[in-house]
């Protein structure tokens, strides 16, 4: 049971991440200063750090508030379809870049990069780990459910769609418009209900 200054250290902590996540989205990631964040929760300066080692730290933690959506979504929607859910997930990514700009995605990349080289861990990093077993949780249920053959091939499915997850932001940030992105998009949540999993359904 959390005490009432821990509650109160969560609910500061949250509307930190929320006022970033909303100045982020309006302005870019580049042009938002921690300066700009803690005024626009309309705390002191130092309040910043008593949360967040740096900028760079922030950055980490919104690109991990999907995870704690997803898995919010997933425990309401326990029992549903599994390729139900599956396309709810897909959506809920779609949405995340339709909420953030491309720098923003680039500078999660080059901070987790940087984690790599340093060899350092961070207990809110995101890595393929947490799609890769979401993705193996809606296929097992499509099977259990009988949805999808039992001979469908899910540890290779999962791990491939958690590698295209992760390798999109990359690639599209470099390459395309955010309207080219959309449409891309659009293509690949219809070439997995059509195209990769076709063969498996009933």
């Amino acid at each position: 049971m959390a005490t009432k200054r821990q509650q109160q250290a969560q609910e500061t902590k949250e509307k930190l991440l929320k006022a970033a996540s909303k100045l982020i989205s309006e302005r870019g990631f580049d042009a938002v200063s921690i300066n700009d964040i803690v005024s626009e929760c309309g705390v002191a300066a130092g309040t910043f750090y008593l949360y967040f080692k740096s900028k760079d730290e922030l950055l980490i933690y919104l690109s991990h508030q999907i995870h704690t959506e997803i898995s919010r979504m997933l425990e309401e929607t326990e029992g549903d379809s599994g390729l139900a859910r599956l396309r709810q997930v897909l959506e809920k990514w779609r949405q995340k870049f339709d909420s953030s700009d491309s720098n923003f995605h680039l500078q999660t990349y080059r901070v987790y990069v940087a984690l790599n080289i340093k060899g350092e861990e961070h207990s809110q990093r995101n890595d393929a780990k947490f799609e890769e077993e979401v993705f193996y949780r809606c296929l097992t249920d499509a099977v259990a459910q009988g949805e999808l053959a039992d001979t469908t091939p899910v540890d290779f499915l999962a791990g491939l769609m958690s590698v295209e997850i992760h390798g999109i932001p990359s690639y599209f940030s470099y390459h395309f418009t955010k309207e080219e992105t959309d449409a891309w998009w659009n293509n690949y949540i219809d070439y997995i209900f059509d195209g990769m999993l076709k063969p498996y359904m009933y």
